[in-house]
């Protein structure tokens, strides 16, 4: 055969060839693309929803007679449970802590901040979760709340220099 002709099908052959791997590349690309989408969407939702139980929650228990509200708290307590699974850590807190509330037959405010911050803890946590689902590093995260965090002390120390500027001015007047 001609050096030409071999010379181009090795070529096209090369070319064929890269082809394929890069529609195989990206089709996995793309389905991981979509599995992330669908749970980071997934759990959002679910955050949203518990998030409105809770404080659908937390209104009744505040709220409402002791009478009324046992049986509007566990049904509520029932729904969440719905949402979440027996034997994980911050589930067990938030769910013994609606627990708490329910069993105390008067409105109390420490068993209410108990909810609030297991609520929240729950919440961060499978918030993280979907983030490193996503492919959100800890690093990068860790990197963005800095950022955040100096971009607060910045506009934060900025409001506190104004407002001592604004004190000294009225203690000089």
């Amino acid at each position: 055969m001609d050096e030409n002709v071999v010379a181009a099908l090795v070529g096209a052959g090369s070319a064929i060839i890269v082809s394929i791997i890069t529609v195989i590349i990206n089709l996995f690309i793309s389905r991981k693309g979509v599995k992330t989408e669908t749970i980071t969407k997934n759990r959002i939702s679910w955050i949203e929803d518990v998030r409105k139980l809770t404080m659908e929650f937390m209104e009744y228990y505040a709220n409402t007679s002791s009478v009324t509200r046992i049986k509007d708290l566990k049904r509520i307590r029932n729904k969440v449970c719905l949402y979440t699974r027996r034997g994980v850590k911050s589930y067990s807190a938030f769910t013994t802590a609606m627990d708490k509330c329910i069993s105390n037959p008067d409105y109390n405010e420490q068993d209410l901040e108990a909810l609030i911050e297991s609520a929240q803890y729950t919440f961060s946590e499978v918030w993280l979760r979907a983030k490193r689902e996503a492919g959100i590093s800890q690093r990068e995260d860790n990197k963005f709340k800095l950022e955040c965090d100096e971009e607060f002390n910045k506009s934060h120390h900025q409001e506190s220099s104004e407002d001592n500027s604004s004190d000294q001015i009225a203690v000089m007047s």
